[in-house]
This record gives structure tokens, C-alpha cells and sequence, in this order.
């Protein structure tokens, strides 16, 4: 009922109900941590000691097995290539990647999870020193499709204008896809998520879970975490601008799409939860704020209307 393969533990005692469970192999996460504290108390990790410690995890990151160490991952990569950590780094890549393999939980797959798609559209826009983001989505199980919009915090914009320079649509971009993903963790548990995405570098790390840019590499780790608690299965593929349908919510032009959308006109729902898992609060316009329900959640967002 157990079984090894490709460095991950299969396990298939429930496999009659459809669901089977993926997990690091008996043992490997005890020798992987004593690995890490030795290089933790050394302050260094050698390029060969990088590709052994790569070998380990490299199936764990795959996936089916989650994206939960892509960042790990990708710094090892980092090293393999020739490139050298700071003492610093060292203990703080070192602790975070304890921590990751003493709270990941094994990877359920189930087969019975709906086949139907969630189909997710990101935009983002940086214009006048405003950073618009906006999201579409579409639910093919269910029907039902929603208009966000809102805005990047500005002590954010300004802390990656200062680290990054003037162009930071690239982050912005990024932001609006690890945040939807936040805001929408419970609706996208075990379901097939495909991210459509205008822009290439944030496209590009969403795929491989790593960025060039830490800034960047910082809101990559925030999906990871997200994915490790509440695991969907991931595609991301590339749609052109014109034919994004979050272009007009990212500009906080949502409400002049969803009139013109196939989504129809904004729904009430007076009290209650708003079905993007935040409390509702009406307003005028007959769509609804969601403020988020949980600390977790991400701020910003604004659920214009529901609509068949």
C-alpha cells in the first residue's frame, strides 16, 4: 500500500475512494534538517553541497507534489550556478527551509475533486502613481463569474520604487495574482486552476517559483504558503492585453465591464458572507466591499458583482 518512487513516498491505502497521498520519503526530512544545521552552524553552503541538498528536494517541488519548496529550490540553484550567500542567508535560508519541511503536510490528490476548471484573469496597471490591480473570475463547475478591483498599498508601490526603481509593473502584476490566490484559497482548494496572465516576468515566476527580483521572490513565497495549506492544481498560461478581460478592473473600470460582461449586472446580497469569503458591506452601487473574514487574507480587493 506504500511505495517509493522518484525520491517520494506514494501512499495508496485509500486509493479505492480515489485519493492518493504523496509525501517525502520515511526519513529523508530528518537527514535534510541535520544536513541544513550543519551548513546553519558553518554559515556557508559549497556548490556541491547545494546540488546534493537540490537532489532531495527536487521532487518534493514538482507538480504534483506542490510548490511548497520552489523558493528552496531555486536559491540551491542560485548556489549550483556559482553564486555565493551571505552568512546571513545562509542561516536565514537555512531556518526557513527547517521550518518548511517540519509543517509541510503531504500532498492529497483526489481524483474526485471536480473536473471543471477555475478559470482566473489578473491585470495590473501603474499610471500616475497609482497601482491598479483587477481579477475575473469564472467558475466552470458552478457558472458563476466575478469582476475585483482595487489598488496596490501605497507604502508598498513606494518601498518597491526605492528598491526597484520607476518600472514596477512587473510587481504590480505579480501582487494581483499571489493576492487573488489569497483571497480565493478556500474556492480553489483541489480544484484545476488556470491563471491567465499578460505579463512575462510575473508569468514566467508564478511557472517556476522564483524571481531575479526579491521583491518579486518575496510575493512567490507568499503563494507557495498559500498552496501548501490550501493546495490547488496550477496552470498558468499567457493571454494577450487586449484580450484580458481584468484590463478594465485593474484600471478600477470594473463596474463599466461587468455591464457589458457576460457576467451580467451586479447581484445584491444584503448581510451575510459575500461568496469571496469576506463580510459583506452593501453599497450603492449594489455590488459589495469584502473586507477579509480572516488575518491571512489580503486587503485591497474589491468584489464589484456575482453573476451567472
Amino acid at each position: 500500500s506504500v511505495f517509493t518512487v522518484l525520491g517520494m513516498e506514494l501512499r495508496l491505502t485509500k486509493l479505492s475512494s480515489g485519493v492518493l497521498t504523496l509525501q517525502n520519503k520515511t526519513g529523508r526530512i530528518d537527514r535534510v534538517v541535520e544536513f541544513l544545521n550543519g551548513r546553519k552552524q558553518r554559515e556557508a553552503i559549497s556548490r556541491h553541497e547545494a546540488q546534493v541538498l537540490a537532489g532531495l528536494l527536487q521532487f518534493a517541488s514538482g507538480f504534483f507534489a506542490g510548490r511548497a519548496f520552489k523558493q528552496t529550490t531555486a536559491t540551491l540553484h542560485h548556489v549550483v550556478a556559482g553564486h555565493k550567500l551571505l552568512p546571513r542567508t545562509v542561516k536565514e535560508f537555512c531556518d526557513d527551509t527547517v521550518v518548511l519541511l517540519r509543517t509541510a503536510k503531504p500532498r492529497v490528490l483526489d481524483c474526485n475533486a471536480p473536473s471543471e476548471p477555475f478559470l482566473l484573469w489578473t491585470d495590473g496597471s501603474w499610471e500616475d502613481g497609482v497601482a491598479g490591480i483587477g481579477a475575473v473570475s469564472l467558475d466552470m463547475l458552478t457558472g458563476e463569474g466575478r469582476v475585483f478591483e482595487g489598488t496596490v498599498p501605497k507604502c508598498l508601490t513606494k518601498h518597491w520604487e526605492e528598491t526597484v526603481g520607476a518600472q514596477i509593473i512587473g510587481q504590480v502584476e505579480l501582487y494581483a495574482a499571489v493576492t487573488i490566490r489569497c483571497f480565493l484559497a478556500d474556492k480553489l482548494v483541489n480544484r484545476r486552476t488556470l491563471f491567465w496572465i499578460d505579463n512575462e516576468s510575473a508569468r514566467f515566476g508564478l511557472i517556476n517559483g522564483a524571481s531575479k527580483s526579491e521583491s518579486m521572490f518575496q510575493l512567490l513565497k507568499i503563494m507557495s504558503q498559500v498552496d501548501m495549506n490550501q493546495p490547488t492544481m496550477l496552470w498558468v498560461e499567457r493571454v494577450p492585453s487586449f484580450s484580458n478581460p481584468a484590463d478594465a478592473p485593474s484600471k478600477l473600470l470594473g463596474s463599466t465591464f461587468l455591464a457589458r460582461s457576460f457576467l451580467g449586472a451586479p447581484s445584491h446580497r444584503p448581510g451575510g458572507v459575500c461568496p469571496c469569503n469576506g463580510v459583506v458591506q452593501q453599497r450603492p452601487s449594489g455590488g459589495c466591499l469584502a473586507t477579509p473574514a480572516r488575518g491571512s487574507r489580503p486587503t485591497g480587493w474589491r468584489c464589484l458583482g456575482v453573476g451567472p
